[in-house]
């Protein structure tokens, strides 16, 4: 502008200053487990019925990631990160493809590792134009079918053909999403057009360990650590019973991330309180290895379930400052402590229950202090702070500071002025006001808002400025959650009543 030397009208068109920060999402859990199926140590987002299609069916087994999400949806959980972890021994299922007559001419592998591969199937048919041939790849428990139709019916044409269909696709089909075919020796047939299909085999979960959930670090994440840098507000180790509670408590803490964890089956509180002692954190949730009936419809069977996947389904259903205390819990037949009948054969005392949340140890308990249905009966982290303990303080703190890591990024590479100390003030207050306005935070009894942002001169003097430092500093205070309801009752006929 100082450098103008032509009268006339200049005019620029500006970008509009980002001045909102939109809140990052709080209601995806992340699930690391066995499947029978997928992708292995990759991050994939999906609902329920994703989850079966990419994964496989629920599996009646320790680890499976599948019970954690069908547990977790019927606490309303509605969006999922799963990572699979595969063991020792998981193999691709294969076929040979067979030919009326000489050897194969390709051979078609599973495109992932699992025992479902074995349920895929391959037939051919005769095609749609005259002289050529149908092969039609089906998955029964995927409900999956692909057909790749009009391949030469000539010997020398027609393995090639089907080869690079599977591949790369053929005409309006798309390259396989089941199966890789590779050629094979050299054939002088082609495979019998009849109804009656090719089955695949030696396809093998492998042998899972909680170290395969666990994972390693650094530039080749595996099992947990492929939840880094993900959207998920909450996450499980499928069956992890409390071990590596280091290696999980550091994680959540540098993600930003609720980590859900319980113990062993058929744990004593004595014992919960040996295996959480060294963990002292905001970031995970300890609950007691009470483990819980559930009834699998998958698999038409009731089996005992780790507890963890009805906590983190049931927090990340709700809004951040919300407490998963007390909530009801669905499908829960029974627990170790209580039976298969409805919790009357034996419950959790008083001084049992304050043994537990004393030491940061929650648990899953019938009846609960709103009736008779299961909750989780503390709602505590294993903070040992009472500040902090709650299992909502985490889910709002990552929830405001990671909406305002996403989104103040923009002030970056901007000049340090007095428009600039306003502008961040602004974006912050607008921020913290819009999380009043979703009951997020409140307004304490005279309408004061519940947080202060500081940022000018005061507390970015010249020296720091210089070194191009911006500090603002911010303070919220969170909503409390109702944990002691005590009700004063004075009764007798000398009462005299003040109204």
């Amino acid at each position: 502008m100082n450098a103008l030397g032509v009268p006339g009208v200049y005019t620029t068109i500006r970008k509009p200053r980002a001045r909102s920060l939109n809140g990052v999402p709080t209601n995806i859990l992340g699930v690391v487990g066995s499947a029978s199926w997928g992708p292995v140590n990759v991050p994939v987002t999906c609902d329920m019925a994703g989850y079966l299609a990419i994964f496989g069916p629920v599996m009646n087994r320790q680890f499976d990631a599948g019970t954690v999400c069908a547990v977790a949806a019927a606490q309303a959980a509605e969006s999922f990160i799963v990572v699979r972890a595969a063991g020792t021994g998981a193999a691709a299922a294969t076929c040979a493809v067979a030919a009326t007559a000489g050897p194969s001419g390709a051979t078609l592998t599973g495109k992932y590792v699992g025992s479902l591969g074995n349920d895929l199937t391959i037939r051919f048919t005769a095609g749609s134009k005259a002289n050529t041939v149908r092969a039609v790849l089906n998955s029964g428990k995927l409900s999956k079918t692909e057909e790749f139709d009009n391949l030469s019916n000539v010997v020398a044409d027609f393995w090639p053909a089907l080869i690079a269909a599977i591949n790369t696709g053929a005409g309006v089909r798309a390259a396989s999403e089941l199966v890789i075919a590779s050629a094979g020796g050299t054939p002088t047939a082609i495979p019998a057009l009849t109804a009656t299909a090719q089955p695949f085999t030696g396809g093998a979960d492998g042998t899972t360990a909680a170290a395969d959930l666990i994972g390693t670090d650094g530039a080749s994440r595996t099992g947990m650590y492929q939840l880094r840098d993900t959207a998920a507000a909450v996450a499980v180790l499928a069956d992890i019973d409390g071990s590596a509670l280091a290696n999980i408590e550091a994680f959540g803490r540098e993600e930003g991330t609720v980590m859900v964890v319980a113990g062993p089956a058929g744990q004593t509180i004595a014992q919960a309180k040996t295996a959480k002692a060294s963990i002292d954190s905001a970031w995970v949730h300890y609950l007691l290895g009470d483990h819980i009936y559930w009834r699998d419809l998958t698999n038409g069977v009731t089996r005992l379930v780790n507890p963890s996947a009805f906590d983190a389904g049931k927090l990340v259903g709700m809004s951040p400052e919300a407490s998963a205390l007390n909530k009801p819990l669905a499908g829960i037949l029974g627990s170790q402590k209580s039976g298969l009948a409805q919790g009357s054969a034996s419950q959790y005392s008083r001084a049992e229950k304050a043994d537990m949340f004393r030491n940061g140890i929650d648990v899953i308990a019938f009846p609960s202090p709103g009736g008779n249905y299961w909750s989780v009966a503390g709602g505590v982290n294993t903070s040992s702070n009472p500040d902090t303990n709650g299992d909502n303080y985490a889910r709002v703190m990552d929830y405001l500071a990671s909406t305002v890591d996403s989104g103040m990024g923009s002030e970056i590479g901007g000049v340090i002025n007095a428009d600039t100390f306003r502008n961040v003030t602004t974006r912050l207050d607008t921020f913290l006001g819009n999380c009043v306005s979703a009951g997020i935070l409140s307004n304490d009894e005279d309408g004061n808002p519940p947080y202060v942002v500081f940022c000018d001169k005061t507390n970015n003097p010249q020296s720091r400025t210089s070194l191009g430092y911006l500090q603002v500093d911010v303070q919220v205070r969170f909503q409390s959650i109702t944990r002691y309801l005590t009700i004063n009752v004075e009764g007798g006929q000398t009462v005299v009543l003040v109204r």
